[in-house]
């Protein structure tokens, strides 16, 4: 289970959110960036562009104005439906996939 970073809980229909910072497919996605880079540009900059830092430091009422804004959440739903997709596909974004490097003479390594 993956602890809650904020010290403020997050609206339910942003509360991937957390799931997402904790993730660092965010840094490869530009829309994924973009959502964090929305909800608090400032404390962004302050944070060093660390969602989590950026999470436990945000304003109540930030997070509010952004789980009822339309645009935001449907951001907020992309990224974090993708970052599922690509990641696992059963709804944990944090989940790693084994790879396997192929090696000399037909062996394997995880």
């Amino acid at each position: 289970m993956i602890k809650q970073a904020t010290k403020t809980k997050l609206p339910r229909s942003i509360g991937r959110l957390d799931e997402l910072a904790h993730n660092m497919w965010w840094s490869w996605h530009l829309k994924a960036r973009q959502l964090f880079r929305a909800l608090d540009y400032p404390l962004r900059i302050i944070s060093g562009r660390n969602p989590v830092k950026q999470l436990r430091g945000i304003n109540p009422d930030k997070l509010q104005a952004a789980a009822s804004d339309p645009s935001f959440f449907a951001a907020n739903f992309a990224a974090t439906s993708k970052c599922t997709f690509l990641n696992s596909g059963n709804g944990d974004c944090n989940r790693r996939k084994t790879v396997k490097i192929p090696l000399e003479g037909g062996a394997y390594r995880a």
